[in-house]
């Protein structure tokens, strides 16, 4: 077998200097004495060490999609659950940044920034204030709901029925409204369709494809349960 190619690292070894003065010297950039310079060079003549003039490939993209939530928003965490098989179909990575009580969306979204995500979804009202243009033009945004049942606790400690005196509905139709003890009336959003849109844009416009509805509504529907009921008579 032939002998290994000489590195950067076998000529700074053999001349006793750094591997950052090898390079200067090889790439006859500023910084290194006559003296090292010529000693350096010797060494990497009598190695047989070439400099590796092939270009260097562009950096590939991570191909993940950073998601800002509401800890407070049980919808957002049925979202959340949606967008991780949606992103899978299409080949990414999703990476996740609570906005909490104490940490607001714009610390959420620098967070994801930081971690080089290729386009943003925003869960609940956009944050778009110091985001940069590029991340705010690919975000895609959800709409923020929040379970009604505490809407309930209220009436019933004052002593009010619910649906007897008072009908409640919610909004979103989260697993929480859908507890047996919670039984919530509410409008119901389809998550599903909705994750699926948010990531196929999002893809979209990642990859310059043309897209004709700039905005969709996903249609929500109406689910009856037992927090509303007909007025009572009288």
């Amino acid at each position: 077998m032939p002998d290994r190619r000489p590195t950067l690292a076998d000529v700074a070894a053999r001349a006793a200097v750094s591997t950052a003065l090898v390079s200067i010297v090889v790439r006859e950039a500023p910084g290194a004495s006559a003296a090292t310079r010529e000693r350096v060079l010797a060494v990497a003549d009598e190695l047989g060490y070439r400099p590796d003039t092939r270009p260097v490939p562009p950096a590939q993209p991570q191909r993940l999609l950073g998601v800002v939530f509401g800890v407070q928003h049980a919808f957002h965490g049925d979202l959340v659950g949606g967008l991780y098989p949606a992103a899978e179909r299409v080949g990414y990575e999703l990476a996740l940044s609570a906005a909490t009580p104490g940490r607001d969306g714009r610390r959420a979204i620098g967070s994801l920034l930081q971690d080089r995500c290729e386009a943003l979804v925003l869960l609940g009202p956009p944050v778009t204030d110091g985001v940069p243009g590029r991340a705010r033009r690919t975000a895609a945004r959800g709409r923020r709901g929040a379970v009604r049942n505490r809407a309930v606790d209220v009436l019933r400690t004052a002593g009010r029925t619910v649906p007897g005196d008072v009908s409640v509905v919610g909004f979103d139709d989260s697993r929480l409204a859908r507890l047996s003890h919670v039984d919530l009336t509410t409008i119901a959003q389809d998550a599903t369709a909705m994750t699926e849109l948010a990531v196929t844009r999002a893809v979209a416009r990642l990859e310059g494809t043309e897209v004709g509805e700039r905005e969709i509504v996903v249609a929500p529907h109406l689910v009856v349960r037992g927090t509303t009921a007909p007025p009572a008579a009288g």
